[in-house]
C-alpha cells in the first residue's frame, strides 16, 4: 500500500478505494494480510533467496546498486534489455533522482549497463581477449548424454551453445579430475575465461570429494560458476569455506524455495485459498523445498493452513521408489530381454543401449509404477471439497494427475485447478500450466558472473545458493478458483 501511495501520489484512502473498485471489476484479486494482485499475471516480487537484502552500513546508491545489480543478475532486465527511466527507477525504489544516476554510473564504470540514447540498458559481457573459452566440468562428459540428463538438462545445454556462440566463446567438457590435473601442470593457458561445474548427474563419490575440489579451483584464481540442480548439494559448510574467494558462486534451478513461492503467489492471484501440493518423498531437497516455497507464501498471506502437503509416507526415500519399481513388472522383463539383445550386438553399441536405458527406459518404467502407487492418494484428496487447486512439484507428477483427473471427469480448471512445474515440450502438447525455470537466465547470470569477474568487476557473491526466478506458463488445466467445488468428480 505504502508503496502505490508513494507512486501515484495518493492517500492511502484514495488507493483503497480505487483497489476496491478494480477488485469489483474482476480485474484485481485481493488477499486477505497478502496483498491485491492483478488476476492472471503472477507478481514478479524478488525472494529472500534470489535477491539478496542490502548489507547494513552501506550508503543509499550502494544498496540501490545492489538491489538494481541483483535484477540484472535475475534477469528481469535481461542483456540488451533498456532499463526504465531514471523517474521510474526513483518511484520504484524510493529513492532521489541523484541517488538513483548515481548507482547507475557505478554499474556503467562496473560494466553492467551502458549509455543508450537519453538512458541506460543492461551490457552484453563480452571476453575480454580473442580465442577465449570456457571449461566445463562434469561427471557426464559426453555431450548426448549431458543434454539428455533430465528435463531442463537439454535447454541448458542449447542455450548454453548460442550465448558462447554469440559471444565468440569456446569450450572444452572434463571430468573434475582432467581439469584439475590441466589446473596443476599450468596447461590452462591465458585464454580460458573460467569454469562452469554442472553437477547433473552427480553420483555420491563425486559428491565426496567435490567440496575439496572446488577449494582447489577456487585458489586457482578463475572465476566458477557451480550449478546444482537437485539440491544434494550441502553448501554450508563449503560456502563458509569459499568465503574468502568471491569468484565461486553457486546457481540453482527449482532446489529452494523461489518457484514454490512464484507458483504460490500466481494461485493466490487466482483466488486459490486451498490448495493441494503433491511430492514424493519429504527427504528429497527439491521436493521439500518447492512445496515449502508455496507453504511460505500462503503464511505470509494469512492462510498457514491453505496448503495441503501430499507425499508417500509408504517410502522413505527416491531411491526407495526406485527400488521398489524396478523389482516388479513390467520391468524385470523388459530388463531381461534387453540383456538378450546387449548380448547379440558389438560392445560400442552396447554402451549406447546401456545409455539410453539409464537415462529414458527406467524412467518411464517408474512412471508406470507410480501411477498405480499415486492413485490411492489422488482419491483422498480429490474427497477434499475445499481443494481448488493442485500442484505438483515435477510434471511428470502432473502428467500422473492429470490422466487421473480426466479418468475421473473432473473438468479442468472449472472445478479443479492443476500446475506441474518444469515446463517440458510435452506440457505444452497436453495443454498444463507449468512453473518455467527460467534456465537462458540461468545460463546468462553464471556467463554474466565469469565475464564480469574476469573483467575486473570482483564484488562479494551474495552467500548460499542464486535461483533466477521464472514464471508460471498458464495454459488448460489452471485459472481462477471456482466458487464453490461442489460435487466436481465425486462418484464419477
Amino acid at each position: 500500500m505504502s508503496a502505490l501511495c508513494r507512486e501515484t501520489r495518493a492517500s492511502a484512502s484514495t488507493v483503497s478505494a480505487a483497489l476496491r473498485q478494480l477488485q469489483a471489476e474482476g480485474l484485481v484479486a485481493v488477499v486477505p494480510g497478502g496483498g491485491a494482485f492483478v488476476k492472471g499475471v503472477p507478481p514478479s516480487l524478488p525472494d529472500s533467496a534470489a535477491a539478496p537484502r542490502p548489507r547494513p552500513g552501506l550508503a543509499r546508491w550502494q544498496s540501490l546498486k545492489q538491489e538494481m545489480g541483483s535484477d540484472i543478475l535475475r534477469s528481469v532486465y535481461p542483456p540488451g534489455s533498456e532499463l526504465p527511466s531514471g523517474k521510474e527507477l526513483s518511484a520504484r525504489h524510493g529513492a532521489s533522482h541523484a541517488t538513483v544516476r548515481q548507482a547507475l554510473e557505478s554499474l556503467a564504470r562496473d560494466g553492467r549497463v551502458e549509455r543508450h540514447g537519453r538512458g541506460y540498458r543492461v551490457a552484453w559481457p563480452t571476453p575480454p581477449r580473442s580465442r577465449a573459452r570456457l571449461v566445463l566440468v562434469s561427471p557426464i562428459t559426453n555431450m548426448g548424454s549431458l543434454a539428455k540428463y533430465n528435463a531442463r538438462s537439454s535447454e541448458f545445454w542449447q542455450v548454453l551453445q548460442k550465448e558462447c556462440l554469440r559471444l565468440r566463446v569456446g569450450f572444452e567438457v572434463r571430468t573434475m579430475e582432467q581439469h584439475l590435473a590441466a589446473v596443476a601442470t599450468d596447461r590452462e593457458g591465458a585464454s580460458t575465461l573460467g569454469c562452469l561445474v554442472l553437477m547433473l548427474g552427480c553420483r555420491e563419490p563425486h559428491m565426496a570429494r567435490l567440496p575439496g575440489h572446488l577449494l582447489e579451483l577456487a585458489r586457482g584464481g578463475r572465476p566458477v560458476a557451480v550449478l546444482d540442480d537437485d539440491g544434494r548439494f550441502q553448501m554450508g559448510p563449503v560456502v563458509e569455506a569459499l568465503a574468502a574467494h568471491p569468484g565461486v558462486r553457486f546457481y540453482g534451478m527449482g532446489v529452494d524455495t523461489t518457484s514454490g513461492r512464484a507458483v504460490g503467489r500466481y494461485l493466490l492471484s487466482h483466488g486459490h485459498r486451498r490448495v493441494a501440493v503433491f511430492s514424493l518423498v519429504d527427504s528429497s531437497v527439491w521436493c521439500r523445498a518447492r512445496a515449502a516455497g508455496i507453504e511460505q507464501v500462503y503464511a505470509e498471506a494469512g492462510l498457514p493452513e491453505g496448503v495441503v502437503r501430499c507425499t508417500m509416507p509408504q517410502y522413505a526415500t527416491l531411491e526407495a521408489i526406485s527400488r521398489a519399481a524396478t523389482g516388479r513388472e513390467p520391468y524385470t522383463t523388459f530388463q531381461r530381454h534387453l540383456e538378450e539383445f546387449r548380448a547379440s550386438i558389438p560392445s560400442v553399441t552396447a554402451n549406447l543401449i546401456d545409455t539410453f536405458f539409464s537415462l529414458h527406459t527406467d524412467f518411464y518404467l517408474w512412471l508406470h509404477f507410480m501411477h498405480g502407487e499415486m492413485r490411492p492418494l489422488f482419491d483422498r484428496t480429490l474427497a477434499g471439497r475445499s481443494i481448488t487447486a493442485w500442484v505438483a512439484v515435477s510434471d511428470m507428477l502432473a502428467f500422473l494427475a492429470l490422466g487421473y483427473l480426466t479418468d475421473r471427469g473432473v473438468r479442468l480448471p472449472e472445478e479443479l485447478s492443476l500446475v506441474g512445474m518444469d515446463n517440458l515440450t510435452e506440457a505444452f502438447g497436453a495443454g498444463l500450466s507449468s512453473y518455467d525455470f527460467n534456465v537462458p537466465g540461468t545460463v546468462r547470470a553464471m556467463l554474466d558472473h565469469i565475464l564480469h569477474y574476469q573483467a575486473g568487476a570482483r564484488a562479494t557473491p551474495p552467500v548460499g545458493l542464486v535461483e533466477i526466478e521464472g514464471q508460471v506458463m498458464e495454459r488448460r488445466t489452471s485459472g481462477p478458483a471456482a466458487g464453490e467445488k461442489g460435487t466436481a468428480g465425486a462418484g464419477k
